[in-house]
């Protein structure tokens, strides 16, 4: 085996063991919360930036501002689901089946 495949290999456990610590929903939710945040700044940071303008007068620094808080915004708001959905799984007694699918 070459180093390459050592690496794999190690980068698989790491997920492995992260994805049986904090469990499914909260690796399907950090995932989504990845990917949704990506989308949705995309999407509209151009619409809202010139809300912005008066606290931020460069239109590039404005876009670069609007794009992060929004990033941050849905990255969040999609986490605080995930954790409210594990607690719901954990009350529900089924936090062992969301930590063995995780």
């Amino acid at each position: 085996m070459t180093a390459i495949d050592f690496g794999v290999i190690a980068i698989m456990l790491i997920f492995l063991v992260r994805g049986i610590w904090i469990g499914f929903i909260r690796q399907l939710a950090s995932l989504a919360a990845l990917i949704l945040g990506y989308l949705f700044a995309g999407r509209y940071y151009e619409q809202i930036s010139p809300h912005l303008s008066f606290l931020i007068p460069s239109p590039q620094i404005s876009f670069l501002v609007t794009y992060a808080l929004l990033f941050l915004a849905v990255f969040l708001g999609v986490l605080a689901i995930g954790y409210v959905l594990k607690k719901v799984m954990s009350l529900s007694l089924l936090g062992w089946f969301d930590r063995l699918m995780g």
